[in-house]
């Protein structure tokens, strides 16, 4: 039998107002030579925020870079690390290159720093790449050797990012509760594994204190009490779910969907962010899960407060007179849907959202 440790958490994490200081620090600790990987908008909103002279002692490759998380980048840059003799690479901007500069570290076997500039996607924490092929279309993902070393999330930079940034990473880390959920409810802890008890936990934890802050953090952005808030359910509290239910049915619908569409709808959805993609198939798991009209409302509700896309075709798909079989498909095949009940029930859903 295969012996999967747990990867939860992360190194270190700082998330208070002006931990941005502490970069340089932890470069010179796993480095001093770093490879900063960044997006073209990421990459100065963190300059921007750190003193004339951070690198100072410090030996930093910066390369700015606005294409796919590719794995045939990943090695790229990996080379390029390995050539250069950096012992770090340094991942700055959202869930693109952050997982991009992840993977680089383990194809290079060097540590990794993350340095978040929206609340888009737990990626700055998880132990998982997400990859696309250099066309956008989903690829598979990479699993980590080790956790992220270190995590430095600071509300000054956060803050900066469009907030239409924020409501996707809200959405994305609510997910985490229904799909757990997802063709095994549980009970008590002793219905199901015990690492998968305390990700259920956790992500009632996270359900609560989004319905409870997540609107108001969207609306007050600048607010960087909110902000700390949000930034450790969004930035360390879903990945630290993700750990523990590795193994689990983490395929569920809504980022089921979310693969597909990626895979088939590509250009049509290429101005969605992943967690507004997230989010429409969250309304989806929902009904599968039987949650009531009301429960359904509630999270519809929240959307439409942070402007958010509520239907396939606000996310760029076509009407739903289309055939979708190829997405219906994909999403019985990667989310255990077997009986044809179950599938007549998602193409209904599917078809009439």
């Amino acid at each position: 039998m295969e012996i999967l440790p747990l990867r939860v958490g992360v190194g270190k994490f700082f998330f208070t107002e002006g931990c941005i200081a502490f970069l340089p620090e932890e470069i010179h600790r796993l480095g001093p030579k770093a490879l900063m990987i960044g997006g073209p908008n990421s990459m100065p909103a963190l300059i921007e925020h750190l003193p004339d002279g951070w690198d100072s002692g410090l030996e930093i490759i910066r390369e700015v870079y606005a294409g796919a998380c590719s794995v045939n980048q990943a090695y790229a840059f990996a080379e390029q690390a390995m050539t250069e003799g950096c012992s770090v690479v340094v991942g700055v901007g959202g869930g693109r290159c952050i997982d991009l500069a992840k993977a680089v570290s383990v194809i290079a076997g060097i540590d990794i720093i993350t340095v978040p500039t929206s609340l888009a996607t737990c990626a700055a924490s998880s132990a998982i790449c997400v990859m696309y092929h250099d066309d956008g279309r989903a690829d598979h993902s990479i699993n980590m050797k080790k956790e992220v070393d270190v995590c430095i999330a600071d509300p000054r930079v956060l803050t900066t990012a469009p907030k239409r940034l924020l409501a996707s990473g809200v959405m994305d880390s609510m997910a985490k509760l229904v799909e757990i959920m997802h063709q095994k409810p549980i009970s008590s802890y002793k219905s199901c594994f015990l690492n998968h008890y305390i990700g259920l936990k956790n992500a009632e934890v996270i359900d609560e204190i989004l319905r409870g802050e997540g609107v108001s953090a969207y609306h007050d952005s600048a607010n960087i009490k909110l902000t700390e808030n949000i930034t450790l359910i969004n930035l360390l509290l879903t990945s630290i779910v993700s750990g523990f239910c590795f193994g689990a049915t983490q395929m569920a619908l809504a980022h089921g969907m979310y693969d597909g569409i990626r895979k088939y709808y590509t250009e049509e959805a290429s101005a969605f962010l992943h967690g507004e993609i997230v989010a429409v198939g969250i309304l989806i798991q929902m009904a599968y899960n039987d949650c009531s009209k009301d429960e359904i409302a509630a999270v519809k509700n929240m959307m439409k407060d942070m402007d958010m896309p509520i239907t396939l075709t606000d996310i760029g798909l076509p009407p739903a007179t289309t055939d979708f079989s190829a997405l219906l498909t994909y999403m019985y095949d990667t989310c255990n849907i077997t009986e044809e009940k179950e599938k007549m029930t998602i193409k209904e859903l599917l078809t009439t959202q």
